[in-house]
């Protein structure tokens, strides 16, 4: 048995690469709906879907409601078929009809509503003699559209909201961006393309061995990772403003990164073979460290060093990083490895917040000076 929905033709999606994609208008019954939809959750490393994972706190608190009457869903959520033989057919009263067939095929991609679905599934679960099947659900339908058409649009409707989060965004923007020339230079009329740059070279970066398992990109367990991939992007920001990094290719640039960190770790092995014991690796040393980069490659200009070998990285930076010194949380000197231990002991975690960064930074640039300008005197 087949079922039959009457839709309203709505105004086509534009797009400047992709082309227009026809929208329709209409309200779907739960029980219709249920066993035909799919969520294309975003999966990094296979580079397919767009959705976050959905919030299991915002679902049960939606089906609390839903139980107690207390919401109806007036907002429409978006869906998507990609099918173009079930494109909706015009009866002779000039109605638009949806098809849909009965065996169950999960037809509908579903761009923006997956909380409310989901939530509906599990009332209806709990409550499978109650009315839910009959619940009406209003849905505005693109036909035609491709996962990047949808990503485009899932992109759109949820970056200026509170739920997706920063390392998403970025991850979408830098897949967006690399399907979509027309996007990649609005972009850079903006000012953001930086961070399509940035997302590529982090993803680089995280396949270097030092750096393999240690960064943490959207929908992936937190495992023996110790930084997020929107950290790591962010923290860059200096770096690729600056010619004598940006002005390299990117895989270059990945073997300058993945250099620059093999010469810190040669010179401070201990908080490299345990990272987690230390924040050297986290967010407050690679935001301090990779500010510094730029004055790091002008020295290796300077001295006539190659910028993709560690050995470079050490002999500038070494003698600054052990003799790195602050007080910990216990007022006592926390030298060298010992100043990025985490907790009481370290005294790098007193440095954590923006401004706290920025005077550690400084503190490290002109112990740097003060190291060097007598070998280039």
């Amino acid at each position: 048995m087949s079922y039959e929905v009457m839709l309203l033709k709505g105004q086509p999606i534009q797009h400047s690469i992709r082309g227009a994609r026809d929208t329709f208008v209409g309200t779907l019954k739960f029980g219709e709906l249920v066993d035909r939809y799919q969520i294309p959750h975003r999966v990094h490393s296979a580079d397919e879907g767009y959705q976050r994972k959905a919030s299991a706190t915002r679902i049960n608190k939606l089906v609390r409601d839903l139980h107690g009457r207390r919401v109806d869903l007036p907002t429409a959520i978006l869906l998507s078929i990609r099918d173009a033989d079930l494109y909706p057919r015009l009866d002779s009263s000039g109605r638009y009809i949806l098809t849909l067939p009965a065996n169950g095929k999960r037809l509908f991609y579903v761009v923006d509503g997956q909380h409310r679905l989901e939530a509906l599934k599990k009332v209806l679960d709990e409550d499978p003699e109650g009315d839910w099947r009959d619940f009406k659900i209003p849905a505005v339908i693109i036909f035609g559209a491709d996962d990047g058409v949808e990503m485009d649009q899932f992109h759109i409707v949820n970056s200026n909201q509170k739920g997706i989060s920063s390392d998403l965004t970025l991850d979408l923007m830098k897949t967006r961006a690399m399907r979509d020339d027309a996007y990649r230079k609005y972009l850079d009329g903006i000012g953001e393309g930086w961070k399509v740059i940035s997302q590529d070279l982090t993803e680089r970066v995280a396949k270097k061995l030092l750096w393999k398992g240690k960064i943490r990109f959207p929908g992936e367990p937190k495992g023996t990772t110790i930084i997020n991939s929107n950290s790591f992007v962010t923290s860059l920001k200096r770096a690729l403003d600056q010619v004598n990094f940006s002005t390299y290719l990117p895989e270059q640039r990945a073997s300058i990164i993945d250099a620059y960190w093999r010469g810190v770790r040669d010179a401070l092995p201990e908080c490299f073979d345990h990272p987690n014991d230390f924040n050297i690796q986290k967010t407050v040393g690679v935001y301090v460290l990779h500010h510094l980069l730029p004055d790091v490659l002008e020295y290796a200009s300077k001295f006539g060093n190659p910028v993709e070998e560690s050995d470079t990285y050490r002999r500038i930076l070494g003698d600054t990083l052990v003799d790195l010194t602050g007080d910990n949380q216990m007022n006592e000197a926390a030298t060298g490895a010992g100043f990025w231990r985490v907790g009481a002991e370290g005294a790098s975690g007193t440095y954590s917040s923006g401004a706290g960064q920025r005077v550690l930074r400084e503190m490290i640039r002109r112990e740097l000076i003060a190291n060097l300008e007598d070998q280039l005197a």
